[in-house]
């Protein structure tokens, strides 16, 4: 099934099957008794992707419930079980790494555009660098937060103090000198 969170229990009781089916539904934060789950890391537009992109899609099911191999023992994904007390906070990570990052890779590209009159095509090379970064070392982090560069993020603030992003701005300083801190304590 892929519909909302919110929905899933009562369609599952408003369209009851024969005890031999399984319902399965994709969300990552849902646990529920009358549905096994299966989701699916990867995010999804209105584009289709490619056999081979389908077939390497990671899936997360629930410890002490079916396997991803006994829901679907036609496909070879991989597959991960987690607890499901986790789950709201395995899908919080995936909404935050998803759709934040797009939320702030959108308006960089619209702020490029508008603001400085820089071609979004322009940053491209720029994202995927940062996430062949990603891929490539365990501290991918540049800039003025990973050098320390107290100057520089003060400025950085000064200028954005009238901009919305600046608590985005605040907030993944203040998260990155917590985490920092307990580093250099341990």
């Amino acid at each position: 099934m892929l519909i909302p969170d919110g929905e899933i229990q009562s369609f599952i009781k408003n369209n009851p099957l024969d005890e031999s089916f399984t319902w399965i539904h994709c969300s990552g934060a849902l646990s529920i008794p009358e549905a096994e789950s299966a989701h699916p890391l990867m995010t999804f537009s209105d584009e289709l992707y490619d056999l081979d992109t389908y077939k390497s899609i990671p899936f997360v099911t629930e410890v002490d419930r079916k396997s991803f191999s006994e829901l679907f023992p036609e496909l070879t994904n991989p597959s991960y079980k987690i607890d499901p007390v986790l789950k709201n906070q395995y899908h919080a990570w995936c909404s935050m790494a998803g759709n934040f990052t797009t939320i702030l890779w959108t308006e960089f590209f619209n702020r490029l555009e508008s603001g400085f009159g820089i071609d979004r095509s322009s940053a491209v090379p720029y994202l995927n660098q940062i996430t062949a970064n990603l891929h490539m070392t365990d501290n991918p982090l540049t800039g003025p937060l990973a050098r320390g560069d107290r100057a520089t993020v003060r400025n950085h603030l000064k200028a954005l103090e009238n901009d919305d992003f600046v608590e985005v701005y605040n907030a993944f300083k203040c998260v990155f000198e917590k985490n920092r801190k307990e580093i250099e304590l341990l």
